[in-house]
């Protein structure tokens, strides 16, 4: 049977095709046009993705398919939070985690490439005793065909979150896709270079669990990058909405 991608995003690929997804770790997802998915497409999950019984390959629970972005060529990136089990640990305090984006063609679902993204050691220890914390890609946005902004979202108890924006770029990164496990090969392999451009903390602002990211426009016509926050159902969190207008992009 043919595994689908799951994760907790959506977005429009057309007018009318809609693309949506899960974190959770089941296997379906697909994308269709409104009122029909019957004659949509479905985006195939390569090989090594789907989760085995005794966690010795595929994704972890909750830091599973959590992005999902369009270029303006029509392919569609899906990346998941950390790193697959057979590709490393996940992020600590000390170490970072090796992340995957997949690349999508959109006109038919089949995955075209695969790279590594270096998710960042965890920022900031749990100031509650014995809490826990962690870091993650909770989010992607295609700038171009191979320029994405990704946001790093990373939470410790009794401190709360810290939500960076990163810069990638694909344009020189190894195409992994026949590489079984990360943490067990001994090809060369070039990751997405990536640069932050944006520390929310840094400015002064109290973000809760960013996962969400699109761009939209001022009333002046000017470029506004958008974030937005998951509270979880939870009482103790928040929904929050940041704009940013944007006083330049990256050339082609």
């Amino acid at each position: 049977m043919t595994k689908r991608f799951l994760a907790t995003a959506a977005f429009l690929l057309s007018s009318t095709v809609l693309v949506s997804a899960t974190e959770i770790g089941a296997t379906f997802e697909t994308a269709c046009p409104f009122g029909d998915c019957a004659a949509g497409i479905s985006l195939s999950q390569p090989e090594g993705f789907a989760p085995t019984p005794d966690k010795s390959t595929g994704i972890r629970d909750n830091r599973a398919f959590e992005d999902l972005a369009a270029a303006p060529s029509g392919d569609v990136f899906v990346g998941v939070e950390a790193a697959l089990y057979q590709d490393g640990p996940k992020p600590s305090l000390t170490t970072g985690s090796l992340s995957r984006i997949i690349r999508c063609d959109g006109a038919i679902g089949e995955p075209k490439a695969q790279y590594v993204y270096p998710v960042s050691p965890i920022p900031q220890a749990a100031t509650k005793p014995d809490g826990g914390n962690d870091n993650g890609m909770s989010e992607i946005l295609a700038l171009d065909h191979h320029r994405l902004l990704a946001v790093e979202r990373s939470y410790a108890e009794g401190f709360g979150n810290n939500i960076k924006i990163m810069m990638i770029d694909l344009a020189d990164a190894t195409d992994i896709s026949a590489i079984a496990s990360l943490a067990k090969n001994d090809q060369r392999v070039v990751p997405a270079r990536k640069s932050q451009v944006l520390d929310l903390l840094a400015i002064g602002l109290a973000p809760d669990n960013i996962e969400a990211m699109s761009l939209g426009k001022a009333k002046d016509g000017a470029d506004v990058l958008i974030l937005g926050s998951d509270n979880n159902f939870s009482a103790s969190q928040k929904t929050q909405f940041y704009a940013f207008k944007l006083l330049s992009r990256p050339q082609q």
